[in-house]
């Protein structure tokens, strides 16, 4: 829901290639505070290295091919 707006421009279909990275992220944060499950160090580690990568791929401006 957060990324939403800064994805509003492209098509859905992009926004939901670039979104997908996050579900496992996410699902664990909830299990996190809704369970009470432990977050190990790898888990940690891939849910900041996913957000990261999915932030970086949202936030930059695609760039121009010239020929």
């Amino acid at each position: 829901m957060l990324l939403m707006p800064s994805c509003k421009n492209s098509s859905p279909l992009n926004w939901l290639r670039k979104v997908s990275y996050l579900v496992p992220p996410a699902t664990a944060l909830e299990a996190w505070i809704l369970f009470g499950e432990r977050l190990g160090l790898w888990a940690l580690s891939g849910l900041i290295i996913a957000s990261i990568g999915v932030a970086l791929v949202v936030t930059t401006s695609p760039t121009t091919q010239s020929r």
